[in-house]
């Protein structure tokens, strides 16, 4: 890290502290054990330890232990398909992360006042988020390795798979760095800074989409055709990878490309990347007030006419008590939720996953003449769809239920000293952010389905198990989010940290490999004639998984 910041102890010390904001919630359960308490240095020390060394070689196990089964040397081509996938979810994973780390963090006027260059304040703030980068993209330095050692190469496999890592993190990193410098310019430049950030971010996302579409036509393409010609069909990066030379010059080209583009954008950090900062979070005084404007109305001080109407019922006495309270309580969640902030980094983000997901089966399915199938088998596509994405709905920890009782900042511990029914509280809670968390997979449903021309009642039965499936799962963050409540959030992407992005990247994978797992099982089991147990077991294991979640649920706000 000297190499890095030259040796400049305050460069070290504020990549420390973006270090410790990046990962608050290990730090926040480290500082309440002893050794740590006595000597803050040993905290650092095994923060580093964790993050630099521990998590990347398990994650690099873990996935290592997954792809061994999978001989990308003898189908080349699918390995330019795992890696433009990994690629592009880190993308989406990782962009609106990148932008709070530089641009949301609440530390400007700390940076300021030390002497210390805007550039080394920018270097620090970019080895944390490459840092994290690294975990998410651990799964593709195991591919290279087992496509490489597989293809022959020997030893020289390490030096190849090591190369095109850097390469695939220098290309996800540059892609994004692109991105927020031209979001932090339209946003300054704009009267319309918030709106701004949300239709860039918004368009970033939907470029990855289409980038997955366009890649899962040509995917589907190149297996067609390898299993027509029985022979090796190669991707783009895979036909380079044939020749050694070829792939040398490649990594030479694509370094000094990705050098120029972080020589381009260091160049233009000072002087600017301050004012950037200024400007940007000078758009959180509405957020701000619209929090104090709530305790005023409780507390009875707000002069505001039009704010004491709208919050007439917030008072110490009959706050939770009287019959529109809840109605107002839901009026001041809904406000939350319509920032732009928790629009494009939560509902946005979180929401946009089930789409991406549902792209290849979709394609898949548009091959095979959908039409023509049985309408038993329909009703085991729609509801084994339709439960698949209410599981992934609620896998991400940036979803809005995930994070809803923390978005109320210090609301949220006055509200508990009032005389205030919790359970109303928690229920209001969870109702807004469950039911907006269903607008994406709702659309996507609905769009998937027609498009395969399923019928119309399986439809309709495929949305309701949606519905069922990912609210008894938005409740499992409820919880969550209650006992690890963080109030004191600088951007929502601290409330994110809470869960590490690597075990929630893993646990994603995890859960997908699961799913096509037992969707493979059914389909077994249907080809025998037996279609009806099929689709049995599979709404016995939905009914099972959302009761667990259910009564968990109901458990929990039965001890508040």
């Amino acid at each position: 890290m000297k190499k890095i910041f030259k040796s400049n102890p305050i460069s070290e010390y504020l990549f420390n502290i973006n270090l410790i904001y990046a990962n608050i919630t290990y730090v926040s359960a480290m500082r309440k054990k002893e050794k740590f308490k006595k000597d803050p240095e040993i905290l650092i020390k095994s923060l580093k330890n964790r993050i630099l060394f521990f998590m990347p070689l398990f994650m690099f196990f873990i996935y290592t232990l997954i792809f061994l089964p999978f001989d990308f040397s003898k189908f080349p081509y699918l390995l330019d398909v795992s890696i433009a996938f990994f690629i592009v979810l880190n993308l989406l994973q990782t962009f609106t992360y990148f932008y709070n780390v530089f641009y949301e963090s609440k530390d400007v006027e700390n940076y300021m006042s030390m002497p210390i260059s805007e550039k080394d304040v920018f270097k620090s703030k970019l080895v944390v988020v490459t840092i994290s980068t690294i975990q998410l993209l651990v799964p593709i330095i195991s591919m290279y390795l087992i496509y490489y050692f597989r293809s022959g190469y020997g030893l020289i496999a390490i030096v190849f798979a090591v190369f095109d890592f850097l390469l695939s993190l220098g290309i996800v990193i540059a892609i994004n760095m692109v991105f927020i410098q031209l979001l932090a310019k339209s946003a300054v430049l704009s009267k319309m800074r918030n709106k701004i950030v949300t239709i860039i971010s918004a368009i970033a996302m939907i470029m990855n989409v289409a980038f997955i579409l366009l890649f899962q036509n040509y995917s589907y393409d190149l297996s067609q055709k390898a299993v027509a010609s029985k022979v090796k069909i190669y991707g783009p990066l895979t036909e380079i990878y044939k020749s050694n030379l070829k792939h040398f010059l490649l990594i030479v080209i694509l370094f000094v490309i990705l050098y120029l583009i972080y020589q381009f954008i260091m160049s233009n950090i000072n002087g600017k990347f301050y004012s950037y900062l200024q400007s940007l979070q000078s758009t959180d005084f509405t957020n701000n007030k619209k929090h104090k404007d709530f305790k005023n109305s409780i507390q009875g001080k707000n002069k505001d006419k039009n704010i004491m109407a709208k919050t007439k019922d917030f008072d110490i006495r009959g706050f939770m008590k009287a019959r529109s309270n809840f109605k107002n309580l839901f009026e001041y969640n809904k406000s939350l939720v319509s920032d732009s902030k928790v629009i494009n980094q939560s509902i946005i983000s979180g929401g946009i996953l089930p789409i991406v997901m549902i792209i290849p089966v979709v394609i898949n399915l548009s091959k095979m003449k959908l039409d023509l199938l049985s309408d038993i088998n329909q009703l085991l596509i729609s509801f084994s769809i339709a439960f698949a994405l209410g599981i992934l709905n609620n896998i991400n920890s940036i979803s809005l239920p995930a994070i809803m009782i923390s978005l109320d900042r210090e609301n949220y511990d006055y509200i508990k000293s009032l005389p205030v029914d919790m359970r109303k509280y928690l229920l209001n809670k969870y109702i807004i952010s469950s039911t907006v968390s269903l607008i994406f997979g709702v659309i996507a449903i609905v769009g998937a389905f027609m498009f395969l021309k399923i019928n119309s009642i399986y439809i309709i039965l495929a949305l309701f198990i949606f519905i069922i499936v990912s609210m008894s799962m938005a409740g499992n963050w409820i919880i969550y989010d209650y006992k690890h409540t963080w109030t004191q959030w600088q951007n929502i992407s601290d409330l994110a940290s809470r869960v590490n992005k690597s075990i929630t990247m893993l646990l994603m994978f995890v859960v997908i490999f699961f799913i096509i797992m037992m969707v493979s099982i059914l389909y077994f089991i249907a080809d025998f004639g037996l279609q009806g147990i099929a689709i049995g077991i599979l709404i016995t294991l939905i009914l099972l998984i959302s009761s667990i979640s259910v009564i968990r649920f109901i458990k929990f706000l039965k001890r508040i």
